[in-house]
């Protein structure tokens, strides 16, 4: 693979970026008139920036950094601002990112304002001088740019979670944009010692290593001029890549993927049955809870007697993935009484190495109570599924968020069964269905159906169609429990896990164990880990 791009634009990006960070930190020095340090004493001025209630004349002096510290008894935890923006001075003078444009570096923009704003008046958030890069391309698409596919749907709740917590993000599409910002912001030695006993749980002044999420990590891993090694000191340790994978592969067994597997994979779709494995891959997962109740609750009985069909494709009728078979909706409005809705759309060239297609015809017939109701924005597709009185899977797509959307708002889910064991049809543990998560709930919420089973998906329309249920969001996919994973992921000590993984390959691979980490990379990463 050419480094052209590394040799030539990364140089010239990363200038940029150092500019930009520099003038911001200088501007930001200057133009703060308001905030005023006399050695060791600090003015009321300066604790309001800081978040600190001035009324309550709270002890202050700078130690021998010229940091300042505040008595540890005076300090409670509503006292600590979780994430800084700039000073409403500053912040009037630059405009916000355009909402036509999209542009994500306008968003970094204002990240690196809001970054260095509170580095320059010493005043950041517990977590703001811990850095994510965000490399995904879903994560920008779904943040920036409005998509609502399930790998953007994932993206922003981790972005959104991440904020929630304190943390700072950019967005960075190319490996020179990732090497860029990575090098702007090393690890670095910390801002002003921490002082605090009350919360020191909640106030970290440290400028934290980095992590960066990205589909493909195994490009930087395989280029000497991206990964941290002897040749490349300023390069990034191998250890805070992490693979941003939406479905859970434990294997690894993706394009272009980390060479450190495990942990280092993360995932938008927990696998019941491994997840709690210590050296299983990282369940991050995602949530809807807060987007799912902007959307009012519409009580059964004033919702249409209709189901929504999960379907995005119409050749997903034609694969063999499609668990039923085509006459079941016209003639599950003719025995159960219940209309379909939905919004499927014939992609040109979607796997028609599959089917051709003159064969491809569609399902709606709206005198048969079948409705193709158009393509929708994400809030339209929100109260559509809404409306229903359940969600129909068909076997495609799998582990999508949309049965999640459908049980915030009230809608049961017909979860289809791929596969089972014929002896024992309701063994779980033998399942493979549409929804694996939720493969662990019942009715009223879940319904499970076995593929080709009409009487089955003809009774759980009609219990669906006729029995309430309240909002209902896993316990695991809270926007809580997203973020006490995401801490762990910030949180956590990567260079030590490395270590002892290193150490463990090490010994399988002088036992003539056939092991992931390359004999290249040892050198490496032994150079890694011991700088």
């Amino acid at each position: 693979m050419t480094t052209y791009w590394i040799r030539n634009a990364a140089p010239l990006r990363f200038v940029f970026i150092a500019f930009l960070f520099t003038f911001a930190y200088t501007y930001l020095l200057l133009i703060n008139k308001q905030v005023t340090i006399f050695n060791s004493r600090l003015v009321a001025p300066y604790k309001s920036l800081l978040g600190i209630k001035t009324p309550a004349q709270h002890s202050w002096h700078a130690n021998q950094l010229g940091c300042p510290v505040i008595d540890d008894s005076e300090v409670s935890e509503s006292d600590v601002v979780v994430y800084r923006t700039p000073p409403a001075h500053i912040d009037d003078r630059f405009p916000p990112p355009d909402p036509q444009r999209k542009d994500y570096r306008e968003w970094n923009a204002r990240t690196l304002r809001e970054l260095t704003s509170c580095l320059a008046l010493k005043n950041c958030g517990p977590n703001q001088e811990k850095i994510a890069i965000l490399s995904a391309h879903w994560i920008e698409e779904g943040v920036v740019r409005g998509g609502f596919g399930g790998e953007s749907i994932w993206g922003v709740s981790v972005y959104n979670n991440l904020r929630a917590l304190g943390y700072t993000s950019f967005f960075a599409l190319e490996w020179d944009e990732v090497i860029a910002y990575y090098r702007l912001f090393p690890d670095m030695v910390k801002v002003c010692p921490p002082r605090f006993t009350s919360v020191a749980t909640l106030v970290n002044l440290y400028l934290h290593g980095q992590v960066i999420l990205r589909d493909q990590i195994g490009e930087c891993h395989l280029n000497p001029q991206c990964v941290k090694g002897p040749d490349n000191p300023s390069g990034i340790p191998a250890w805070k890549l992490f693979d941003f994978e939406y479905f859970p592969h434990p294997n690894g067994d993706f394009k272009n993927a980390g060479m450190l597997k495990g942990k280092w994979i993360l995932s938008a779709c927990k696998d019941v049955e491994n997840h709690e494995n210590p050296d299983y891959i990282q369940y991050i997962g995602y949530s809807i809870e807060n987007s799912c109740r902007e959307t009012p609750y519409i009580p059964l009985a004033e919702r249409p007697n209709r189901a929504y069909i999960l379907m995005k494709e119409l050749v997903y009728l034609y694969l063999e993935n499609f668990v039923w078979e085509v006459d079941y909706f016209e003639r599950a409005v003719r025995d159960v009484g219940i209309d379909f809705v939905g919004y499927w759309k014939l992609t040109p060239n979607w796997k028609w190495e599959h089917v051709a297609p003159e064969k491809i015809l569609d399902i709606a017939d709206e005198e048969h109570g079948i409705r193709n109701i158009g393509p929708l924005d994400q809030k339209s597709f929100s109260m559509e599924v809404g409306k229903s009185r359940m969600m129909v899977g068909i076997g495609l797509p799998w582990w999508s968020p949309s049965p999640l959307v459908g049980l915030c708002q009230g809608v049961p889910f017909l979860n289809p069964i791929h596969e089972w064991d014929v002896e024992d049809p309701w063994n779980r543990a033998r399942w493979k269905t549409q929804h694996p998560e939720l493969n662990v709930y019942d009715p009223p919420y879940v319904y499970h159906v076995h593929a080709k089973n009409y009487t089955g998906f003809a009774n759980a329309l009609y219990r669906a169609s006729v029995t309430e249920i309240p909002r209902f969001i896993p316990e695991d996919m809270t926007e809580q429990a997203v973020q006490k994973r995401l801490a762990t992921l910030m949180e956590t000590d990567w260079k030590a896990r490395a270590a002892v993984l290193l150490a463990e390959n090490i010994k399988k691979q002088e036992a003539g164990e056939n092991v992931y980490v390359r004999l290249f990379f040892l050198i490496q990463y032994l150079y890694i880990l011991n700088h």
